[in-house]
């Protein structure tokens, strides 16, 4: 049975990977013998599709079976990894103590829609960020702050 490896799969993307197999009697029929599948996908026919929704390996063993009934099997892995996420704009401009402040995050990459949230450092006083990305308030002091802005995605993924 082919192919001997599977490809990875990327979280929120389409997957298809087509099985064959050689030897025997055709027509050939494939199942599911052990295992499962990741989460979302299907074995329909000789393909094995379908949009993963979380990073997961899967581990799990086709069988072809020919038409006088022999078979056939190997051991297979998918694994589905988030993909790469960024956070814009990568630096933010100076606020002015005294003066309204605002500032739209977005994230690019993953699956829409994000959430927002500071998952270090603090922002500077006075101001707040929401979890729709709107970074705002009127900055209360001149210290300089530090912090990170990390995304989430609708499938969990997350980038900074």
């Amino acid at each position: 049975m082919n192919p001997a490896s599977l490809p990875d799969a990327a979280v929120g993307v389409a997957y298809n990977q087509t099985l064959s197999a050689t030897g025997g009697t055709a027509a050939y029929t494939f199942a599911v013998t052990s295992g499962a599948l990741p989460a979302g996908f299907t074995l329909t026919g000789d393909t094995i599709s379908g949009t993963p929704t979380t990073a997961a390996t899967a581990n799990f063993t086709i069988t072809a079976t020919d038409s006088l009934g022999c078979t056939g099997s190997r051991a297979l892995t998918i694994t589905s990894a988030c993909p790469a996420i960024t956070v814009s704009p990568t630096s933010l401009p100076n606020g002015i103590v005294g003066t309204a402040y605002n500032q739209t995050i977005t994230a690019g990459g993953g699956t829409a829609a994000y959430t927002f949230a500071v998952t270090s450092g603090t922002l500077p006083a006075g101001l707040s960020l929401a979890s729709g990305g709107e970074l705002t308030g009127t900055p209360t002091s001149t210290t300089s702050q530090t912090f990170t802005i990390t995304a989430t995605d609708a499938n969990s993924c997350t980038g900074a």
